[in-house]
């Protein structure tokens, strides 16, 4: 069905396209087809949970040796990172192998439904020209805004140039409300956190020249926005550590579907 609705608008670009998405078979093919020059990335998060929910509920393997694995697979020094196929057919063969001694069925799964995509659409989209590696992609980042443009058109169906046409309207929108929150303008307002180092007086930003607010703006959206260990506070300066777990009692855990119930017996 989704096929279907690109068949009849082709599209090819001058210039780079990422288009980005979960594994839904008929979605894959009908980028590959409607938009065969663009890169495709499969989200890292959708992949990571697919492959703890296999490991979870049709193996029942322990939390920490599924924690395990997607380390090994999705973790800064993981099969994820590998630069080419031959590196890449070389890890996973050493970093997974007890893995697979032990459970059979999770190799089968994993070179069936894991392998190839992985590679073509995890390791390779995620791989700058110079070498260097960036932020894994995830779909779930995409949420708040999945919601905005539902609500833009009305949750009705769009002819698909006209749904492009929309989404670049209330991404450009998104964008000159987050330039306007660098002097207090607009809907956004920067944390305490972040109003020292990047608010400017209106005055200030009225005499700037386009190139100098086109720096400043870049400055702001590239930032370091790697997670901390503390909660913050929006409206003041108070922060608290985070907690690992919530709401759980010590050494409380959830049953997985596939471990034996045991049965205690009355003397």
């Amino acid at each position: 069905e989704i096929a279907c609705q690109f068949i009849d608008c082709k599209l090819t670009f001058e210039i780079k396209v990422n288009i980005g998405s979960d594994q839904e078979k008929a979605l894959v093919k009908a980028i590959r087809a409607v938009f065969p020059n663009a890169t495709h990335i499969l989200c890292a998060k959708h992949m990571q949970d697919n492959i703890r929910d296999y490991l979870t509920n049709k193996i029942g393997v322990r939390i920490s040796v599924r924690n395990s694995v997607i380390e090994k697979i999705f973790g800064d020094q993981g099969i994820v990172r590998c630069r080419d196929e031959y590196s890449y057919e070389t890890t996973v063969v050493d970093t997974l192998s007890e893995v697979f001694e032990q459970h059979e069925v999770f190799k089968k799964y994993f070179y069936e439904h894991i392998y190839e995509k992985l590679y073509e659409y995890i390791c390779v989209p995620n791989q700058r020209a110079d070498g260097e590696y960036v932020s894994l992609w995830l779909n779930n980042e995409c949420e708040s805004l999945n919601n905005i443009v539902k609500l833009f058109i009305d949750w009705k169906p769009q002819q698909l140039l006209e749904l492009i046409r929309k989404v670049g309207n209330i991404t450009g929108i998104q964008m000159l409300d987050l330039r306007r929150a660098i002097y207090d303008g607009g809907n956004y307002r920067l944390v305490s956190s972040l109003r020292n180092k990047y608010r400017v007086q209106r005055t200030v930003w009225d005499n700037k020249s386009k190139d100098e607010e086109d720096a400043l703006f870049a400055a702001f959206i590239s930032r370091d926005t790697k997670s901390s260990k503390m909660l913050k506070a929006s409206s003041c300066e108070f922060q608290i550590p985070k907690r690992p777990t919530v709401a759980r009692k010590p050494g409380q855990r959830a049953r997985v579907k596939a471990e034996r119930t045991k049965k205690i017996l009355k003397k």
